[in-house]
């Protein structure tokens, strides 16, 4: 669960014609720049819940890298950078626990 809330990181925020932002807010009725707009609103807000969650989680395991990558998360320019580190560190995890499984 957490390598795909830590994957809502990985969709650009970026506008145009073609992204992400602009299909997302096409959906929703809106066309051109307030499409793109709509768009990447909804991913940034996206982004700082599953950002949130992941902080909260980190903190309370004191799992301190996975916090650390998520407080990068929040820094502009660093969520994709973020996201790639906190689905490695979790991966890793993942399979570390399947590995002790009896």
């Amino acid at each position: 669960m957490s390598v795909g809330i830590d994957a809502i990181g990985l969709i650009p925020e970026g506008g145009g014609a073609g992204t992400v932002a602009r299909k997302f807010g096409n959906y929703f009725g809106y066309r051109g720049i307030v499409a793109d707009n709509f768009g990447r609103k909804a991913i940034q807000q996206a982004n700082a819940g599953a950002n949130t969650f992941s902080l909260t989680q980190g903190v309370a395991g004191q799992d301190w890298l996975s916090t650390g990558l998520t407080v990068a998360g929040f820094i502009p320019g660093l969520g994709q950078v973020s996201a790639v580190g906190s689905i490695i560190v979790d991966t890793y995890k993942t399979g570390k626990a399947i590995n002790q499984c009896p």
